[in-house]
């Protein structure tokens, strides 16, 4: 029982730590990160009970440890070293986060890592709610970023909305699937503020990748009386969402007084939302057996509805319509911030791909490099926003690291879904569901980039592997130990590395921005004996040194970083 609550505690801080570090996205995190998965790790291999790790799990491990080494390799070609060891030392983290599922997770306990997911996102959710409905905090107007989407804690309105439909879905699964009735209450309960807080990001792929995700549920759950149990669950959180369409909150304009009000209003209309979809929980079994029986005709009267408007629309026109839709930006809101739901414009979307695409058109066989999508982008932006990312995962791969990262990639991702196959528990189809989601919304957005949304994604993808197990788990022998240990012992030595690396240059660009100059200096001679192949801490030695009038000394350290880039 230990080794399942330390699991759900150790799922659960991930994504809720994670999220109050701006999602993990800057590189003075990564290190301490990495340094917490391998002391697990240790823990896992020296006193754990161990666990069988078959052909899947190998592979997993492996194929992303190909994927770090390919990224490194790609500074032979990329503009400099900076960005492929930065793109490296993310991916080793999600190395080290996998590493740690599959020596210590077993089958009896994926139900609890999904449950600690779910209580770590649902921290995230009421959060991101609190700041709307009780603080009545509407974003800053005009941040295209922020504006009056729901963007905090994790400071992305996008990332957040991802987050948000992974839990949802595995909120979802554990209402239906739950051992425990105070597990399948609790979950249903938490079903209502994270339909809510999604609808608030205004998140559209989010609700894109949930519908996808919902719906590989469905196909798993193939039951008549589950399909009309998760039709009864959903109940709850659907009015959640209409009564956040009809709040003042989707309202642009609102004093602070109008939207604590209002946000007062919405928070206890939630509640009892809530407190009824964790009651439907615990009858959904019961009642689904009645209900069931009327799902074919539910659901051919809905097909043909939606024939219908298909033909009266015509699909032809429908498609040019969306195209040129999808290239445009959103619609002016007027007022009402529910008309970017109904949008299907890509914000921008079209040109960061058509960047990367010509990428490709260039270096089809190698690519240009890790991280050099930020580059071109500011050489050929057709638009005057900045962007560091294609929004596309698999694009953005292609475009970087050619054709061979792109294969490796999908090998890494591909290996949960062929994992799923054979998982016949009662929650696989759960981490799929998530697991799918992930993968959908990582075609639209940058959730590599963004460690508190991949890693509970590959975490979901690393519970198909081990639910696909056909040995139990035994003694581990001591030589295979001694192996792991030292596999541990690398991955410590690269995260020390990364964290007094990456830490140092972010104390640099602090103390420079603070005027601190000295410090700065200090801070980026450390970040230069740590990264002795990177040219931003030269950068940072030089703006320092120039801040100082210290031209001469400014000047050489200038000259040292452009050596490097």
């Amino acid at each position: 029982m230990a080794a399942r609550i330390s699991t759900a505690i150790l799922a659960a801080l991930v994504p809720a730590l994670l999220a109050f570090r701006s999602g993990g996205y800057f590189p003075s995190d990564w290190g301490i990160v990495l340094l917490g998965f391998v002391l697990v790790g240790v823990v896992v291999v020296l006193v754990g009970e161990q666990t069988w790790m078959g052909r899947l799990d190998l592979a997993l491990v492996r194929a992303l440890a190909v994927l770090v080494a390919w990224t490194l390799v790609s500074i032979l070609w990329a503009p400099g070293a900076d960005a492929p060891v930065l793109a490296a030392e993310r991916t080793l983290v999600y190395l080290g986060a996998v590493v740690v599922l599959l020596a210590g997770l077993q089958r009896d306990r994926v139900e609890w890592l999904l449950a600690g997911l779910v209580g770590g996102i649902g921290v995230v959710g009421l959060w991101a709610l609190e700041t709307r409905l009780v603080a009545g905090d509407l974003g800053r107007a005009g941040d295209l970023l922020s504006g009056t989407r729901l963007v905090r804690p994790l400071g992305y309105a996008n990332g957040l909305g991802a987050l948000l439909a992974l839990g949802l879905l595995l909120a979802l699964g554990l209402a239906l699937r739950g051992s425990a009735a105070a597990v399948r209450a609790a979950s249903a309960a938490l079903l209502v503020p994270f339909a809510a807080a999604l609808y608030l990001t205004l998140s559209r792929g989010s609700v894109v990748a949930l519908g996808v995700g919902l719906g590989a549920f469905l196909v798993v759950e193939r039951s008549r009386r589950r399909v009309a149990a998760v039709a009864m669950l959903l109940v709850a959180p659907l009015f959640g969402v209409l009564l956040c369409v009809r709040s003042p909150l989707t309202r642009t304009g609102l004093s602070h007084a109008a939207a604590l009000s209002a946000g007062h209003r919405l928070a206890v209309e939630l509640a009892v939302l809530a407190l009824l979809g964790a009651g439907v929980a615990l009858v959904a079994g019961r009642l689904a057996s009645r209900i069931a029986p009327y799902l074919p005709v539910a659901a051919g009267l809905a097909a043909l509805a939606l024939l219908g408007v298909l033909v009266a629309a015509g699909p032809g026109r429908l498609l040019h319509q969306a195209q040129q839709r999808i290239e445009a930006p959103p619609p002016a809101s007027r007022g009402d911030l529910n008309r970017r739901v109904l949008s299907v414009s890509g914000s921008g979307r079209s040109a960061y791909w058509k960047v990367a695409w010509r990428m490709v058109e260039r270096e089809p066989l190698l690519g240009e490099g890790a991280g050099s999508f930020e580059r071109w982008w500011l050489q050929e932006r057709p638009v005057a926003n900045t962007a560091r990312n294609a929004h596309s995962l698999y694009l953005e791969t292609i475009a970087e690291l050619g054709p061979l990262g792109l294969a490796i990639l999908l090998v890494v991702l591909g290996l949960p879904l062929w994992a799923a196959r054979t998982a016949r528990a009662p929650l696989a189809s759960t981490a799929l569901a998530a697991y799918v989601a992930w993968l959908v919304h990582a075609a639209l957005d940058w959730d590599w980039q963004i460690p508190a949304v991949t890693l509970p994604g590959l975490a979901c993808g690393a519970a198909l592997v081990v639910l696909a197990r056909r040995r139990a788990s035994g003694a581990l022998p001591v030589a295979r130990r001694s192996r792991a240990l030292a596999g541990l012992a690398v991955l410590f030595a690269a995260a020390l590395v990364m964290h007094v690396g990456n830490r140092a240059a972010d104390t640099a660009d602090r103390a420079i921005a603070s005027g601190d100059d000295p410090a700065a200096l200090a801070a980026a001679r450390r970040a230069r004996t740590w990264m002795p192949w990177a040219a931003l801490p030269w950068q940072l030695a030089g703006e320092s040194q120039l801040a100082s009038h210290r031209d001469s000394a400014a000047r050489a350290s200038l000259r040292r970083a452009l050596a490097r880039n």
